[in-house]
């Protein structure tokens, strides 16, 4: 949701680890593993070097812009979406 976007934008630039993890948290929601996969990723990310914030803003605002749904019959392949 764009509110979401926004609020993941304001957080970033007051802590950008918490917003990351945050960030995670929230696309894993609803799968059966996510706790499991949850700490893998918190594991890769703590053994990188740390993302850039400005990337991140960047990042977060082509999500917030960016619609590519009528994209998605050219996939080919069968995928679950959900709005």
């Amino acid at each position: 949701a764009p509110e979401l976007l926004a609020e993941f934008a304001g957080a970033l630039a007051h802590n950008h680890e918490k917003t990351v993890r945050d960030f995670l948290s929230l696309q894993l929601r609803g799968d059966a593993r996510a706790a499991s996969l949850l700490r893998t990723l918190r594991g890769l990310l703590a053994a990188s070097p740390p993302p850039d914030p400005v990337a991140l803003a960047t990042g977060l605002d082509i999500l917030a812009t960016t619609d590519l749904r009528s994209r998605l019959p050219a996939l080919g392949r069968p995928a679950l979406v959900t709005e």
